[in-house]
């Protein structure tokens, strides 16, 4: 009987993994009480049982569209008649089949006392959310890590379905530049003076390509800027509104710290080579002053213009020229 039961399930879950599959509407098929209660000749054997969801089974395979035909038991001793129907996906199953099923998987989630991770909802794909990931692979592993593939995987959809909201990865570079830098700074707090701003424009921009340390690698050569990018432009030109300098000079004052920055910048990041008086490089220069008589000199003491990587020390010549010319004009 034990055997009979088993089978009697297995064949039932081969069942609505077909139903499941089928989208066409299936006839009902009443349902019984197994297995049969003792002296009732209404209900029927183990055998006859799995004979018949063999054959039931043989049915959905072979004759389209999977129709069932009609089978029926009642067993009035165990208080299950004719007409008592039990749902699973889209046929109707015996009613102990249901609940088999159903209590065998409360039993292995109740007592499964393995740590077990929650499966993440699977969220609706949208453009922001594509950028957003993007981003973050390219804050935690490189720019050179993303591609369309690593996105979509991040993100649990195929490949093939980001390309329904952008349109290839040169699309998706600018979304992450433009997504990356933010709002441009508001500069109207900062005491009305065009140095102040600009040093606390330099601050700011400094900030954010810190936190996205690929930006100043994408953001060169001819391609299309976003607005929030151009905003930065704008917000810089206009710290030098009123200074006598005419639009084209503001605009190539701004490039200038922009080049100034990313230099710089680009001496923090890995691969690169400071120069400072304490690093490796000094040394092996010191230990060579024959060749190299001047640097080992400039290198051999204390050299704090170099402790940023001689940011603050060419912001300041940078600014100071700037400042000779606006007082030229004035």
């Amino acid at each position: 009987m034990r055997t009979a039961v088993t089978t009697s399930r297995v064949l039932a879950q081969r069942m609505i993994i077909f139903g499941r599959r089928s989208t066409s509407a299936f006839q009902t098929v009443r349902a019984s009480s197994y297995p049969a209660s003792p002296g009732c000749s209404n209900c029927p054997s183990s055998a006859e049982l799995i004979l018949s969801l063999v054959m039931t089974l043989a049915e959905m395979v072979i004759t389209p569209p999977f129709r069932l035909r009609k089978r029926w038991w009642c067993c009035p001793l165990s208080g299950v008649s004719c007409g008592d129907l039990v749902s699973i996906g889209h046929i109707m199953y015996a009613r102990h089949i249901e609940t088999g099923l159903t209590r065998g998987w409360e039993m292995k989630n109740l007592w499964d006392l393995r740590d077990q991770q929650e499966k993440k909802p699977r969220v609706a794909l949208t453009l922001s959310g594509i950028v957003k990931a993007a981003i973050a692979i390219a804050d935690t592993d490189g720019i050179d890590a993303v591609s369309m593939q690593r996105v979509a995987a991040d993100l649990g959809f195929t490949k093939m379905s980001l390309y329904r909201h952008v349109p290839g990865k040169t699309e998706l570079l600018s979304m992450m530049i433009d997504t990356a830098v933010g709002e441009p700074p508001d500069l109207s707090g900062v005491p009305d003076n065009w140095r102040a701003r600009l040093e606390e424009f330099v601050r700011q921009l400094a900030e954010v390509w810190r936190q996205h340390p690929w930006i100043p690698a994408v953001t060169v050569g001819n391609r299309v800027m976003g607005p929030r990018e151009a905003g930065w432009i704008e917000s810089a030109v206009a710290a030098l509104a009123e200074t006598g300098l005419t639009g084209d000079e503001r605009l190539a004052a701004v490039f200038l710290l922009f080049g100034h920055v990313r230099n710089t910048q680009s001496m923090a990041t890995a691969g690169t080579q400071p120069w400072s008086g304490g690093s490796e490089l000094a040394e092996q220069i010191r230990s060579h002053a024959e060749l190299f008589p001047e640097l080992s000199q400039a290198l051999s003491g204390p050299a704090p213009a170099l402790d940023d990587n001689a940011r603050k020390f060419g912001l300041d010549r940078i600014l100071d020229g700037l400042a000779a010319l606006i007082a030229e004009r004035s």
